[in-house]
């Protein structure tokens, strides 16, 4: 199994790896979840700049959001095109997917909707994101 996160606004103002780098509730919980079924080298996190990136990969901090996405594009935010974005991670997740074919995603429909298809634990991913706090909440010790 390998599970796929996906990025997050907030972050820290310096690189990281990518797994501290994120800083919202979702993705702190998310990756928790994730941490209960796999071992941080079998995560990747579905960054708008950086494309699929593994979970301890250091990073630099960004503000870009996919077009289209829920994300604010205020002021200084780059707009990723989604289609370039799409080919790109699509070509990533099937060299990844040699290794393992179970792909578990923990993303939203704005970035699922142009990969592949996987799998998403009990419908996790179609859920309002209050919703699916409760959700990985109710399922992460």
């Amino acid at each position: 199994m390998i599970v796929i996160l996906q990025c997050c606004g907030k972050k820290l103002d310096h690189p990281a790896p990518a797994v501290e780098l994120y800083q919202s509730d979702l993705f702190k919980k998310s990756l928790a979840w994730a941490r209960t079924q796999v071992k941080d080298s079998r995560i990747y996190i579905l960054s708008a700049l950086y494309g699929l990136v593994p979970a301890r990969k250091v990073i630099a901090p960004y503000n870009s959001v996919l077009k289209g996405s829920n994300a604010g594009a205020g002021e200084g935010v780059d707009i990723i095109d989604p289609a370039a974005w799409s080919y790109r991670v699509a070509m990533e997740l099937a060299a990844l997917s040699k290794k393992d074919p179970d792909l578990v995603y923990l993303a939203g429909q704005s970035y699922l909707k142009y990969l592949p298809k996987g799998r998403a634990p009990w419908g996790v991913t179609k859920l309002p994101i209050g919703k699916r706090l409760a959700w990985l909440k109710a399922h992460t010790p």
